[in-house]
């Protein structure tokens, strides 16, 4: 089952990020030369473009969310990775349809970028469940035991995890 997301799938004006509050205002300028997101004083992004081109358009703020969530994720993940002592051999960021995380046998954990529209504890409950599957690569009791240990609130956020794919434009996986 995919995600889902929010029904809007018309370019933003405005994004807001949860997970670090944060508001940027878009504004949309055709310019010469290279396609490009600038980021401007205040929250405000730039998008010069060459023409009206919707689609170039989503790739451009895609590409730029996407290195948002390396500088905001990454180190959330570095830092819950030393609390909790489980170790990813990697964690890439991705724009997955169909889960928010997902941790490989070799170690590797992948995170979706689309939980910079979430909240923190969503996003620190996504990252510990992945960290968990490190030791347990199932959902077995021993998993949920470790997530637990880690984590003993999780329940609450398991189920607003789960609700929460509605916060995420729909722009940032669908085309329109």
């Amino acid at each position: 089952a995919g995600l889902g997301c929010a029904s809007d799938l018309s370019l933003p004006h405005v994004i807001r990020f949860a997970f670090r509050p944060q508001q940027h205002q878009i504004v949309y300028v055709t310019a010469r030369g290279r396609p490009r997101v600038e980021q401007r004083p205040r929250g405000e992004l730039r998008v010069h473009l060459r023409n009206g081109d919707s689609g170039a358009t989503r790739t451009l703020l895609r590409r730029w969310i996407a290195a948002q969530a390396k500088t905001m994720l990454l180190p959330e993940m570095d830092r819950l990775a030393q609390r909790t002592g489980l170790h990813p051999t990697a964690v890439r960021i991705g724009r997955q349809r169909s889960r928010w995380g997902s941790c490989s046998s070799a170690g590797r954990i992948n995170l979706n970028c689309g939980l910079l529209f979430m909240r923190p504890a969503l996003v620190e409950y996504l990252m510990i469940h992945e960290l968990c599957h490190l030791r347990h690569l199932n959902h077995s009791k021993r998993f949920w035991r470790l997530v637990e240990e880690h984590l003993p609130d999780y329940s609450w956020r398991e189920a607003e995890l789960s609700r929460s794919w509605t916060q995420v434009p729909g722009w940032l996986f669908y085309d329109a």
